[in-house]
């Protein structure tokens, strides 16, 4: 488990450790990182300071990932892993949909519905371009289906 923070940091990094009673940054609180104001290698020295096995970055595409290809290595932790909005959900800050539309499949829509202007493009224009991607490579012979 993470430490959470209700804090709306624009970048926050939260290290986890394998003994449950030390998590966080050395001072007990998550990493914050302001974009340019923390040198990258002050960054990692907290980090590999916590001795962490596993590192969640919780930041959101595709800047997570970016900072994870750039500087997973120099962290020191056995495991990097992209969570996106998580620490949000486990804040509180952002609603979870009702379970029927969890169960149902239906958890994007009620996030649309929360955040139309953020979440429009992604859902209503991303995915169906994926979607039509995929098609066309399966039809090309790209993907094959199960054997």
């Amino acid at each position: 488990m993470c430490a959470i923070s209700k804090n709306k940091a624009w970048w926050r990094i939260c290290a986890c450790c394998s003994r449950p009673s030390r998590l966080s940054s050395p001072d007990g609180g998550p990493i914050d990182m302001a974009p340019r104001s923390v040198p990258a290698a002050i960054t990692m020295r907290k980090i590999r300071l916590t001795q962490a096995d596993a590192l969640l970055v919780g930041v959101g595409a595709p800047r997570q990932e970016r900072w994870i290809q750039a500087h997973a290595a120099a962290t020191g932790t056995t495991v990097v892993v992209g969570v996106g909005g998580l620490f949000d959900y486990y804040a509180g800050n952002i609603a979870r949909a009702p379970l029927w539309m969890r169960r149902s499949g239906l958890e994007w829509l009620f996030r649309l519905l929360q955040e139309p202007r953020r979440l429009a493009r992604r859902y209503l224009v991303g995915n169906w371009v994926f979607m039509m991607r995929v098609i066309g490579d399966r039809l090309r012979g790209n993907i094959r289906g199960k054997s």
